[in-house]
């Protein structure tokens, strides 16, 4: 397979979460796209600024929005020119004035990220701390998860965006990876940035971080070890559950001397 030399990637805004939820996963039923991605973002012009870039500085939220607004994002990947309506996601339910489209070079939307992390290392929020937190949903339970969520977390004490990414559970095949015996699987990321940056501030992030892992366990999800969770033995031993004693003898058998990945904290 060759590799795309253009993307077109759609981003479209909702200030209703049902509705962006059903739409997210009806593309995703549909899969004609290549890329399909979800966020609630903070409805106040900061944060969909920091989302979608100086595009979005002159759009107007309705002003009966609530504390969070939605974005879902499709990319085609292409290897000939094509017109942008033709990539178009085909469910116009967004906000007025809310659907942004560009036409990139396929390096530019892979590359898409950079700019971002410059911005954000000139404004010097890059080098603040990010305790985030990825949890993995049954599809059945992540809908119940993302209410209750946004209705319990301020998108100010998360100051970024939140991810919700469906996959199918067929393509996640790396051996031991963990995740709900389900069709499909939901990621769910906080993208957190600590402000103000005080250690106090940071603990209390931590402390709600090992709440919504937990219920996220009590739903049937588990954690994507990514990010910032202290964890134990024993809680490790329930992430893997019966796969626990194959991965200490793989451990074992491939890493004896425990020189790999030591701060996890995931053997005794």
């Amino acid at each position: 397979m060759t590799t795309p030399i253009f993307a077109h990637y759609h981003r479209t805004l909702y200030a209703d979460f049902e509705t962006f939820y059903t739409t997210l996963q009806q593309l995703i039923e549909e899969a004609n796209d290549d890329c399909i991605q979800g966020f609630a973002l903070g409805s106040d012009s900061q944060s969909i600024i920091g989302h979608l870039g100086p595009d979005a500085a002159t759009f107007q939220l309705p002003p009966e929005t609530g504390r969070w607004i939605f974005c879902i994002e499709t990319a085609r990947l292409l290897h000939q020119p094509a017109d942008l309506r033709d990539t178009s996601p085909r469910r116009g339910e967004w906000l007025p004035g809310g659907h942004f489209a560009a036409d990139l070079t396929y390096l530019d939307y892979i590359d898409r990220l950079g700019p971002v992390e410059a911005n954000l290392t000139q404004l010097g929020l890059w080098q603040l701390p990010h305790p985030m937190l990825d949890l993995l949903l049954p599809g059945s339970q992540a809908e119940t998860f993302l209410n209750w969520l946004l209705q319990s977390v301020d998108p100010r004490d998360v100051s970024g965006p939140v991810l919700i990414y469906p996959y199918r559970r067929e393509s996640l095949q790396t051996p031991f990876f963990q995740a709900p015996a389900e069709p499909m699987v939901v990621l769910i990321g906080l993208m957190r940035t600590t402000m103000p940056p005080t250690p106090e501030r940071v603990q209390a992030q931590l402390h709600q971080n090992r709440r919504l892992y937990e219920l996220a366990v009590d739903l049937g999800g588990c954690y994507y070890p990514i990010d910032s969770l202290p964890l134990t033995t024993p809680d490790w031993q329930r992430q893997f559950g019966t796969q626990w004693a194959a991965f200490l003898e793989t451990k074992q058998r491939l890493d004896p001397q425990h020189i790999l990945n030591p701060g996890q904290s995931i053997f005794a």
